[in-house]
């Protein structure tokens, strides 16, 4: 069983070295690295990394020289270059900060059978330098026994086929564009599939306010969740942000 590995990066000079390692100890097939717009040397350092680690003839290096005018959410546009560019019809999608615990080949099999569409991930914060994250990381352990959650994080696996069924990321959304193909995968009547025991960390040390409060809009905009899964989610994730973004989202269609 084949799998590529997505990761679009953007200026990640800095970060690369501690977080693309853990990306390749679990050796991908393909390692797809879209360079949105980089001005610094993120392409010299993630190469000499994929190099070391013996996977030079592995990598395909997309670059991404421009915005594309008519995308609303340049970041899927960008996914869309390389989940495009991957051979392989298991797709493993993962963002430049993020530090991968656990083996993510473990359910990869699975993908493209009994119309399985998206393996989910474990999601914790980097809680290292980060010790106010340690109540949220607890309750994100427990939320897998709680079957109103949604069982959806960022890093993902998806089959290609399928992907390309439901159109691939959309031009029209303005943010949250895992959010829209996962919402996209389980309303054309694909199997999503949460993989509780396979874990990863986001090392951004701080969650901008703003970005939290995006993905709570776009959880209203896309997913349409109702209001108490809103509450929810922003209490066991420890983000109130989140919840002023769904209620702003919501209420504003209101008027």
């Amino acid at each position: 069983m084949k799998y590529s590995v997505v990761i679009p990066v953007h200026n990640e000079a800095r970060i690369l070295p501690i977080t693309l390692p853990t990306v390749l100890k679990f050796e991908p097939d393909e390692i797809v690295i879209v360079f949105d717009r980089c001005t610094d040397k993120s392409y010299e350092v993630a190469r000499k990394i994929i190099r070391d680690h013996g996977f030079l003839d592995r990598f395909t290096p997309v670059f991404k020289r421009r915005p594309a005018p008519d995308w609303n959410h340049q970041l899927a546009h960008t996914r869309h270059i390389g989940f495009e560019k991957a051979k392989y019809d298991r797709i493993l999608n993962v963002s430049s900060d993020f530090f991968l615990k656990d083996d993510p080949r473990k359910h990869l099999h699975l993908l493209g059978k009994n119309r399985i569409g998206m393996i989910t991930y474990r999601y914790m914060d980097y809680t290292i330098f980060n010790f106010s994250s340690i109540p949220a990381n607890i309750l994100g352990r427990i939320s897998k026994f709680l079957p109103i959650m949604e069982p959806f994080t960022g890093m993902y696996a998806v089959y290609k086929p399928y992907w390309k069924a439901v159109g691939g990321f959309s031009k029209e959304i303005t943010g949250c564009e895992d959010t829209y193909i996962y919402n996209a995968l389980k309303r054309a009547g694909f199997k999503i599939i949460y993989a509780h025991d396979v874990s990863y960390y986001n090392t951004r040390v701080k969650h901008y306010p703003e970005r939290i409060f995006n993905i709570g809009f776009q959880y209203w905009k896309i997913l349409r969740a109702p209001l108490w899964k809103a509450i929810l989610r922003s209490v066991v994730r420890g983000r109130p942000h989140f919840l002023k973004g769904y209620l702003a989202a919501r209420y504003s269609e209101l008027r």
